[in-house]
């Protein structure tokens, strides 16, 4: 169980069934998500509780891996709220909620909180149907190039295989390592460290986090060698959510081939709806995510007792 508020106890592989009781009442939100929360439980500090009803998570940032508080739930969800940003206040954390869930804001609006969009943590979810037929589905463009694949590389296979087989890792790690040397060549302030250690905690905690079927890995190899691969989860009916994508694009047409490749996988496994999760508000993301066209947001807020100015966030 997890332990009452204040009192955070710090999330392991072992507590899917504790947090999942109080995440899967919702939609999939991708920072909520169980194997999102190990696999980027960054230098092991992530912890929950809680608190009227509802899970309180105490996150690292992504990126800067700075502490910060939220919540998911709709039980009392003004004093939830007042409660962790006066513990934020009182603990040196900014009094700033990250990530809390639209549904958890509905009934702030009369509470003197400031409820604020934070669109570049918006989850992008598309239709899974749309994108297994691209061309029906008007992405003449994402079309062409997934039809280029297999003309360019007859070679190429593609392979769905158990998150739990141990044969691929290096091959995904490798496949990584390549994808992040061409990453910083372009951006030299890109920091890997942080996706690194997610995908490698994520491998080395695949039999604890693979529950059934739910997680695999999608491979695209030519002439043995691994140049694309996906890691994807079925959530909960109808969601999929997608972990981690990367391909070797001196390849062409390989985001667009294997994207197309398991969203046809996906519809076999009943899965409508595909979440991509955010664009942490970096440009090439947003504009390469929303070439997609989504079909909906998973919309995440800031709140905060005062308005909050970009520089403070």
């Amino acid at each position: 169980m997890m332990p009452l508020f204040p009192e955070f106890k710090r999330m392991a592989s072992t507590d899917r069934v504790d947090i999942e009781r109080y995440t899967t009442q919702y939609r999939p939100y991708s920072d909520f998500n169980f194997t999102n929360l190990c696999a980027w439980n960054l230098l092991e500090k992530g912890s929950a509780c809680q608190l009227n009803g509802n899970l309180a998570i105490l996150f690292t940032d992504y990126v800067t891996s700075e502490p910060f508080l939220s919540f998911i739930g709709t039980e009392k969800s003004e004093g939830t709220a007042h409660q962790l940003i006066d513990f934020a206040k009182s603990s040196g954390i900014q009094p700033v909620l990250h990530f809390v869930p639209e549904e958890s804001v509905r009934e702030l609006h009369a509470s003197g909180l400031i409820a604020t969009e934070d669109k570049s943590s918006f989850d992008y979810v598309y239709a899974v149907e749309k994108l297994a037929d691209s061309e029906s589905a008007g992405l003449k463009v994402k079309h062409r190039l997934a039809r280029t694949f297999p003309e360019l590389y007859p070679e190429a296979q593609f392979e769905i295989r158990p998150i739990t087989n141990t044969s691929i890792h290096s091959q995904v790690m490798a496949l990584f390592h390549k994808w992040g040397e061409r990453k910083k060549a372009r951006n030299s302030a890109y920091d890997l460290a942080h996706e690194e250690a997610a995908i490698l905690r994520l491998l080395a905690h695949a039999e604890e986090l693979a529950h059934g079927n739910n997680m695999f890995v999608s491979c695209v190899f030519f002439k043995a060698q691994m140049i694309g691969f996906g890691i994807d989860e079925i959530v909960q009916k109808p969601y999929a959510l997608s972990h981690f994508i990367k391909g070797d694009v001196e390849y062409k047409g390989i985001y667009e081939f294997i994207n197309e490749k398991i969203a046809q996988h996906l519809l076999t496994c009943d899965v409508q709806l595909w979440n991509w999760e955010q664009d942490l508000d970096m440009e090439g993301l947003r504009k390469a995510k929303s070439t997609y066209h989504p079909a909906e947001f998973l919309k995440k807020y800031f709140v905060s007792e005062s308005p909050i100015a970009d520089k403070t966030l």
